[in-house]
């Protein structure tokens, strides 16, 4: 791409024409360049010129285990845009693209997990709470029970008082008229 102001001289226009077609040379040449703007270094853009389509790959991901790094593009072969063509940057582009939709599928499945996780989380606590409501109703019911157990052998025992409170009253009863009654 031919800037104006790029410190090229004006013959290098020619040389540069190329460019505007989006093709880019095949870069062993040198250009000077004195915008610190434009100026980058080889590695800047962490876009990667080679590599095939992602369109047939599929992402897997299972809970628990590490991310992959594999969608995303090889950083060692990284090349600035500048060097790349318009065939070239719509492929990166594309390629980046796809990664980013892998990326957002995965996200969302992932979210999806978690979403289900929470839920069982949250009835896994509804159910050790209705457990705990189980267990402290059933302790209760089992002091009932004990409590009515106590309480009917106090009634036995006040029953068996009473009858034989009212059995030495007949006999007091009959000793006072048989006495009485002489």
């Amino acid at each position: 791409m031919h800037r104006a102001g790029s410190g090229a001289p004006a013959g290098s226009a020619a040389q540069d024409e190329d460019m505007t077609d989006g093709d880019l040379g095949n870069g062993t040449r040198t250009k000077s360049r004195t915008d610190p703007v434009i100026q980058r270094s080889v590695s800047c853009s962490g876009l990667s010129s080679q590599g095939s389509s992602r369109r047939g790959s599929q992402v897997s991901w299972s809970p628990g285990a590490p991310w992959s790094h594999s969608l995303l593009p090889n950083l060692s072969t990284a090349v600035c845009l500048e060097e790349l063509s318009k065939a070239e940057l719509r492929d990166e582009l594309q390629k980046a693209t796809e990664t980013i939709e892998l990326l957002h599928t995965e996200l969302e499945a992932a979210h999806r997990y978690l979403e289900g996780k929470y839920a069982a989380l949250k009835i896994l606590q509804g159910q050790a709470i209705l457990e705990k409501a189980t267990s402290h109703t059933k302790n209760h019911l089992q002091k009932s029970e004990e409590r009515a157990k106590a309480l009917e052998k106090e009634v036995n025992s006040l029953q068996w008082e009473l009858s034989l409170s009212q059995l030495r009253l007949r006999t007091s009863e009959q000793a006072f008229e048989k006495n009485f009654y002489r």
